[in-house]
């Protein structure tokens, strides 16, 4: 009922009796088996897909724990997540040496880059690739370089074609100690770039790299002073397609892996990282790309335009959802390798995550 007590001013009565008061759900708290995230941690989550970002999707170890969570936050919007382990590692690419007694060698046990953020098999899915500025894109062979004929002689005693014949899938040179590339010069995964500006290029990818020192008559042998020629031996994942056969018309360029991930090179002495999920067991697609961290300094102090760290060790610790730093010597350290891959838990000396 309304009535009029002055102009323009209307008084009605409502009946609230029915209305229902909005409360708030009060966090609840669960604890259990997940395959990924923080182990021991108490994180709140307010929906269905914080779970499954934080804590993995649900697998034939866990589905009690999982659906419950899951169901809980179908209708509420606060709950508390703690994972638990049965005692998993974290994966990597670690390559353990052991004493007679089955301990750990620590001497020459090799700690790689970095290893999985958190506990778990999840984790032995995953690569990183790193590649400084001088490794992204090197000119190895320029037109030239390769002599037209072997450096060494064969058991005949005669010298033979440095040659790549159409449809092959594999190079082999002799260079001169003097003019011979670094022994890291490939990875595999590597883009080999091979041609001229008369034929054209072609990008292979490179699936093996090897290398030999020759004495004059060809046989193997560590004495520098009786090194005559480096032998070098690329294998290809695909066939040569150009009629141009001799070597030594021919350049040889090196591309990283991803750079197509990447506007360009790193900087000076920086580096770009990829974080990859190699067997496809998060995306369900082999080879999706997870991260990527541009031009990252290995210098501690380093800092961004807006003063944020662009240290690449505390970018991964601060951004990365999957990986961290293991052992920041291979970055600091000029004799290790300036490009590589790291492979998580697919060897039989990788640290292979449980759970």
């Amino acid at each position: 009922m309304a009535f009029s007590v002055s102009p323009s001013v209307i008084v009605r009565e409502v009946d609230a009796s029915a209305a229902v008061p909005a409360i708030a759900t009060p966090p609840a708290a669960i604890a259990g088996v997940f395959r990924w995230g923080p182990v021991g941690e108490t994180i709140l989550l307010s929906s269905e897909n914080e779970l499954v970002d934080r804590f993995g999707k649900p697998t034939n170890d866990n589905y009690e724990t999982f659906f419950t969570a899951a169901d809980y936050l179908s209708y509420a919007n606060a709950l508390y997540v703690a994972r638990v382990d049965n005692g998993a590692t974290k994966a990597s690419a670690q390559e353990l040496h052991y004493h007679a007694n089955g301990d750990i060698n620590d001497t020459l046990t090799e700690v790689r880059a970095f290893e999985a953020k958190y506990p778990g098999s999840i984790g032995n899915t995953l690569e990183v690739g790193y590649v400084k500025d001088t490794s992204f894109e090197v000119d190895v062979v320029e037109v030239g370089d390769i002599t037209a004929s072997t450096i060494t002689v064969n058991g005949d005693g005669l010298v033979e074609d440095q040659a790549i014949a159409y449809n092959d899938e594999q190079i082999k040179f002799e260079l001169a100690p003097a003019e011979a590339i670094a022994s890291d010069s490939f990875e595999v995964g590597d883009i080999l770039t091979i041609g001229n500006d008369s034929v054209g290029y072609q990008d292979l990818t490179v699936t093996g790299f090897a290398e030999r020192t020759l004495t004059s008559a060809r046989q193997v042998t560590a004495n520098t002073s009786l090194i005559a020629a480096h032998e070098f031996t690329i294998d290809l994942g695909g066939k040569y397609k150009f009629f141009e056969t001799s070597l030594n018309k021919l350049k040889l360029e090196k591309k990283w892996k991803d750079h197509t991930s990447f506007r360009k090179a790193p900087q000076t002495g920086n580096y770009h990282i990829i974080v990859k999920d190699a067997g496809g067991d998060i995306s369900g697609t082999p080879g999706t790309v997870l991260e990527l961290y541009e031009d990252v300094s290995t210098t501690a102090t380093s800092k961004l335009a807006d003063g944020s760290t662009n240290y690449y060790a505390d970018v991964i610790l601060n951004k990365s959802a999957w990986v961290e730093v293991a052992n920041t010597t291979h970055f600091a350290n000029t004799s290790y390798a300036t490009s590589a891959y790291e492979r998580f838990g697919v060897t039989g000396a990788a640290v292979a995550a449980n759970n």
